[in-house]
């Protein structure tokens, strides 16, 4: 599976594809701060920001055989503490539960390292967002926290769990 899966940096014309999932309410309603429709005009004002290079913040489109199926990022580093967040979702239904977005991970933790010189991944996931808990702990993540009644989304208030991942280590 991993040599069809490939990261590549956000484009301008990526704003359709974008827009579409950053409106699909099956995909927002289990991140952070849940769905919130947003309009392609108002995306366009930030699209230049969001597609550049920054050495805090990156953020890739994931690939399937070439197709793009998804989206993954790494932000708020700190070369300091040496480590970022970690954000990922499959925008396309029909690719997700095929493994691509542990690749994707893969892919991440391997540019982190190589790239970055972190040390580890960090992130929060809402506590009934099932298939992420799973991708995570398949994935090495361990959770170290949680928020009590943190996010309220679609009228309910959820816990939000804090995990993290330390990538390889050479320095042991």
């Amino acid at each position: 599976m991993n040599n069809k899966v490939s990261l590549r940096p956000i484009e301008i014309e990526d704003l359709s594809m974008l827009h579409k999932w950053r409106n699909d309410a099956d995909i927002f309603n289990h991140l952070g701060g849940g769905f919130i429709p947003t309009s392609k005009y108002e995306m366009s004002q930030w699209m230049a920001n969001f597609s550049k290079r920054d050495l805090n913040n990156f953020r890739f489109i994931i690939e399937y055989d070439g197709q793009s199926v998804g989206f993954i990022s790494l932000t708020n580093i700190s070369y300091l503490h040496r480590n970022g967040v970690l954000g990922i979702y499959i925008g396309e239904s029909k690719f997700k539960n095929k493994g691509i977005a542990s690749s994707a991970l893969k892919l991440l933790h391997e540019f982190s390292t190589k790239n970055l010189n972190l040390l580890k991944v960090k992130l929060n996931v809402n506590h009934n967002n099932v298939d992420a808990l799973r991708l995570y702990e398949k994935n090495g993540y361990k959770k170290v926290g949680l928020l009590e009644k943190d996010k309220y989304i679609n009228g309910e208030w959820l816990n939000v769990i804090l995990m993290e991942h330390f990538l390889e280590r050479n320095e042991e």
